[in-house]
């Protein structure tokens, strides 16, 4: 099953310095992300293909009165354009398992004149079952603390969309 939706995962390597890198990329690009280490940081890229005005908001249910609260979600996410990165030190990531992995108190960093500090990256498994067969999904997530304001936005994304360093590090090598 495929879909044209974004894909984040995370891939780890296993070593005595515990690198990390992130690498996710669908079929048709909507939202890449690629990551790697870079000295005792990680470092994770963010790229909208089709601008930002199609980045992922919230993944769940949204009622009519959370429609003023996503407008306001958009705005803010919006200024930081369709390219913008977050960096955790990598004391402050722990990887669970091959899908499950967090970091948490990213650098503060300001692009496009918005201050904001990463707070937390986390992914989860989502198993689904139904009469005809199952499948399974890595939901991943970003906190942002914009000056005292939390916004949060995540994405769910098959799990055979996921591990794609080589395909991920091309496109970003080309930005």
């Amino acid at each position: 099953m495929k879909f044209t939706l974004a894909v984040l995962a995370l891939l780890f390597v296993s070593t005595s310095t515990h690198a990390m890198s992130v690498a996710c990329v669908t079929e048709w690009p909507t939202t890449s992300v690629y990551g790697q280490q870079v000295g005792d940081e990680l470092v994770v890229k963010v790229f909208h293909h089709n601008g930002e005005g199609y980045l992922p908001l919230y993944t769940g249910i949204i009622t009519p009165n959370d429609l003023p609260k996503m407008q306001r979600k958009a705005e803010l996410f919006t200024k930081l354009g369709r390219l913008y990165e977050f960096r955790y030190d990598l004391k402050n990531c722990k990887r669970v398992n091959e899908d499950l992995m967090s970091c948490i108190h990213g650098k503060e960093t300001e692009i496009n004149g918005i201050k904001f500090q990463p707070f937390s990256m986390y992914t989860k498994r989502i198993s689904h079952e139904y009469d005809l067969g199952s499948y399974e999904q890595i939901e991943v997530s970003f906190l942002l603390d914009f000056d005292g304001e939390s916004q949060h936005f995540s994405m769910q994304y098959m799990k055979n969309e996921c591990y794609q360093e080589k395909r991920a590090e091309k496109i970003f090598s080309a930005l």
